[in-house]
């Protein structure tokens, strides 16, 4: 992913000087073929060997380097806010998710192997699920009054009025 990212921005950076640097070596090359046609007349009349035009490659002026440093931090800016909005979503859609979002990974246990115990809760209740890499399993809800003072209470009420009988 960061590989693809960083090349699309180069591309778009050169996308964007492109046109910059070309506009300088046309301009160069325009320049120095009029150059010639003035200076060809003259030359070929004073002597008779053909003269050797020199390439010249002008050096960018610096509204051209300032703009090609525009473009640059423009595009870099734009890389930026396009990984931040990726990864992070819209500020203020994720203010509203938060709030309708009724289902929570309250906590985590991790058994080795890829396989670890979550306790899931869901509005007012909570449950107990156990994952591994080929399924999820429903283990049990953990907020389900399984009473267990109760059924204590009712042991041992059973057991003192079986004393009391005896």
């Amino acid at each position: 992913m960061r590989k693809q990212a960083w090349r699309l921005a180069l591309a778009a950076v050169l996308a964007l000087t492109w046109p910059a640097a070309m506009e300088a070596t046309d301009t160069g090359a325009v320049q120095s073929t009029e150059e010639k046609q003035t200076s060809q007349p003259s030359e070929s009349a004073a002597s008779p060997t053909p003269s050797v035009a020199k390439p010249t490659s002008p050096a960018p002026s610096m509204d051209d380097l300032g703009r090609m440093l525009g473009y640059t931090v423009l595009v870099a800016c734009l890389a930026f806010l396009s990984y931040y909005f990726l990864k992070h979503g819209l500020p203020l859609y994720r203010a509203r998710n938060n709030e309708e979002k009724k289902l929570h990974v309250l906590e985590m246990k991790s058994l080795g192997n890829r396989q670890f115990l979550l306790v899931i809760g869901y509005d007012d209740q909570r449950l107990l699920l156990g994952v591994t890499p080929g399924k999820i399993d429903y283990l049990c809800p953990l907020d389900a009054p399984h009473s267990v003072g109760a059924d204590f209470s009712t042991m041992l009420a059973k057991t003192t009025k079986l004393e009391g009988q005896a």
